[in-house]
């Protein structure tokens, strides 16, 4: 298996070695109190570049669809090429997606069946994720239901990812990432908690809106985790259309970016783009 990744990937580990340390574009700030808080893209990065394959892995996942840093399916290639060449089956799956649908690469087929056959006879794939052919992978990729909006994902758009990320992924640099199971040791009665009355820098929330909905969010949050671990192979829920962010806050402590990457104009892609010219 890794002589047949490296034969599948020699082309990519080359043509884009020079865009591995480009991505590092976003800078640690200082916490008040002058601690340094690293952002999420901040820390994979640093693992990545140490080799780790699953912090390969979601670093691609990050700069396809714009967590933490602008979009940039050309660096989020690199990383899945290093993490694929590492012997991880979702980030072979995500090549063989990016291919099939062009996206942030030529459109190649065969490449993507390259990819997909290397993705599906990894030992290491997990047994939950089983598509019976490269079409398949595609059409789960893109189905449309998986993202339909549920009450716990609304109410955690609109009044949590400002803050946590829209996919777990923490916006504002103290907050746990949820999508990465910080804080998920805890009990629900302990979030519950934690949530209604407040912990650390989080505002208590159980006079702002009902325990109702408080519960709703928890149970959408239990599941980011689970989301984040299958990359590209399915699509991202969409924000709603009204999403809050919270203040007194420290602007310096927010890993948004509203600022294009140099030289690109107009809107960037999105993954549902790709898949409509399938």
């Amino acid at each position: 298996m890794p002589n047949l990744v490296k034969r599948s990937l020699g082309w990519l580990t080359v043509g884009l070695a020079p865009l591995a340390p480009a991505c590092g574009v976003v800078t640690t700030r200082a916490a008040p109190g002058g601690n340094e808080v690293p952002s999420v893209f901040e820390r994979t990065l640093a693992s990545a570049r140490r080799g780790d394959p699953d912090s390969q892995n979601l670093l691609g996942f990050m700069l396809f669809n714009g967590q933490g840093a602008m979009p940039d399916p050309t660096a989020a290639r690199f990383w899945f090429g290093m993490a694929a060449e590492a012997g991880s089956p979702i980030a072979q799956l995500n090549l063989a997606v990016m291919h099939a649908l062009g996206a942030g690469t030529d459109r190649d087929l065969g490449t993507a069946e390259r990819f997909f056959r290397l993705g599906m006879a990894n030992p290491a794939r997990p047994g939950d994720l089983a598509p019976v052919s490269l079409t398949n992978l595609i059409d789960a990729s893109c189905d449309e239901t998986y993202v339909e909006p549920t009450p716990g994902s609304q109410i955690f758009g609109t009044f949590c990812a400002g803050c946590h990320g829209a996919v777990g992924l923490a916006e504002y640099r103290p907050a746990p990432s949820f999508a990465l199971g910080e804080r998920m040791e805890k009990s629900d009665r302990e979030l519950l908690t934690s949530i209604e009355w407040g912990h650390q820098r989080m505002p208590e929330w159980s006079e702002k809106i009902p325990r109702e909905w408080i519960a709703q969010a928890l149970g959408h949050v239990r599941g980011l985790s689970t989301e984040l671990r299958f990359g590209l192979l399915h699509r991202l829920r969409p924000l709603p259309e009204r999403a809050f962010r919270f203040g007194p806050m420290d602007p310096e402590l927010s890993t948004q970016r509203r600022e294009p990457p140099v030289g690109v104009e107009g809107p960037l892609p999105a993954f549902a783009d790709f898949c409509g010219g399938r």
